[in-house]
């Protein structure tokens, strides 16, 4: 993320991002899921209008990004282990924390945030495809070599 601020900054194009510190968002230690949508909607305040926030979010287990557009009611999350969107409390938060920016910004939203999921890795093999795979190479690189060593015989 530091990396990143840094091109930025040297581009001159921290005003079309801002950044959240997960410090207020993760599950450990950042208070209720209540206080956590207030901390979002503040950050959300404090940007500039039409500017998206990069939000990392650490479920307890490993870090996934989201990327809000407050002003467009629009999330992208990404999750590098998992090639779904979030559902509970995450998403709650992330909700709720733009009702209260919409709130305090005395605008109508819309009825529900749209979610737009970025698939992280790709979807890795199972391992008995694998194994199919990999007998299949072997067989072919075989044949080859047999065709190969027939052909000089």
């Amino acid at each position: 993320m530091s990396f990143l601020y840094q091109v930025l900054k040297k581009s001159k194009m921290l005003d079309m991002i801002g950044f959240v510190d997960p410090a207020h968002t993760g599950v450990i230690g950042c208070g209720n899921p209540t206080e956590r949508a207030r901390s979002l909607s503040a950050s959300y305040e404090r940007g500039k209008p039409g500017q998206i926030f990069l939000v990392p979010y650490n479920s307890g287990c490993h870090w996934m990004l989201t990327v809000a557009n407050p002003t467009e009611e629009v999330v992208y999350f990404m999750d590098p282990l998992k090639r779904r969107l979030v559902t509970g409390e995450w998403r709650t938060i992330v909700d709720n924390s733009i009702k209260i920016f919409n709130a305090q910004k005395h605008r109508k939203g819309r009825k529900t945030v749209q979610w737009k999921n970025c698939a992280g890795i790709p979807e890795q093999m199972a391992l008995h495809q694998k194994l199919h795979h990999t007998t299949a190479q072997k067989r072919c690189v075989i044949w080859r070599l047999t065709v190969v060593y027939l052909d000089v015989v």
